[in-house]
């Protein structure tokens, strides 16, 4: 915002993932590799980018199982559910292969 930019959710999900990248190498003190990278971000099984987002899981790549529901009233987007922070419940998400 600072510099003008706009937030948008492919901004947040592309911010997240350098920051889990950074988390996770910096988590590795100097010894740095293609292997103990992933290793450490297969760890990684509790993540929100710092309050950036929901939860979710990306270490064992597990969908989230929370939301928030957002409208447009006069041109901007406004909360309607849950009142703050995220609704989640894991028995909402479904495998549909």
């Amino acid at each position: 915002e600072a510099q003008g930019g706009e937030a948008t959710s492919l901004g947040v999900q592309a911010f997240s993932a350098s920051l889990l990248f950074a988390t996770a190498a910096t988590a590795l003190d100097g010894a740095l590799s293609r292997e103990a990278l992933v290793e450490e971000l297969e760890a990684t099984t509790s993540w929100d980018g710092g309050g950036l987002h929901a939860e979710g899981n990306p270490g064992e790549n597990q969908a989230s199982s929370c939301f928030v529901l957002l409208q447009v009233a006069d041109g901007a987007f406004t909360r309607s559910f849950p009142d703050e922070g995220f609704a989640c419940d894991p028995d909402w998400i479904v495998e549909t292969r």
